[in-house]
């Protein structure tokens, strides 16, 4: 770390080169732990603790401090941080507070017919999807494919004058079938 804060331009003279040396200095100074037990404590924690104490810290221990910390370079950045820490606190809070937030107003647009609708709506697109993919589809479209195709060829071989008569003879045939075998279906119930 010291070395690449060297690269970057910063005083390195007064660092402090070990974790230990650093948690004696914020305990000492500032009556900080920067550990919790074994473990680190997060950033927000140390910076949250260390502005409880800040303005009952002495100029000589706040300026310790933020060299440590900060660096001489970072020094107002840090300053202006640890004084005005309330505004992160806010922050915390009000994500604190609005959790479940959204959740709950996407549960009410849920509830409202603008989002059954857009749900029926989906649901139709899929079924149209799996419909129009299915293989009765593909059957059907074959089928009507050939049935053109021979009527085409009907139509060349003996032309079209007989081929609609033919095809609205069929047509009859078929209207009547159903006249003529109803009754018999009405004998059997």
């Amino acid at each position: 770390m010291k070395a690449e804060l060297e690269k970057a331009g910063e005083d390195t003279s007064d660092m402090i080169t070990s974790v230990p040396k650093l948690r004696q200095e914020m305990l000492q100074l500032a009556d900080v732990d920067i550990m919790d037990g074994d473990k680190f404590k997060s950033t927000y924690q140390i910076l949250d603790e260390l502005s409880a104490k800040w303005d009952t810290l002495g100029d000589k221990a706040k300026a310790t401090l933020v060299e440590d910390l900060a660096g001489k370079n970072r020094a107002s950045i840090f300053t202006g941080l640890v004084q005005n820490f309330d505004q992160a606190r806010a922050a915390l809070q009000t994500s604190i507070d609005s959790e479940g937030s959204a959740m709950r107003e996407h549960e009410k647009w849920m509830d409202s017919i603008e989002a059954r609708t857009n749900v029926l709506k989906a649901s139709f697109q899929t079924l149209s999807q799996d419909f129009l993919n299915s293989d009765l589809v593909k059957g059907g479209i074959s089928l009507l494919t050939e049935l053109t195709n021979g009527f085409d060829k009907l139509i060349n071989t003996i032309g079209a004058l007989p081929t609609t008569g033919l095809v609205v003879g069929l047509g009859a045939l078929i209207l009547n079938l159903g006249k003529i075998f109803a009754p018999l279906g009405e004998s059997l119930m």
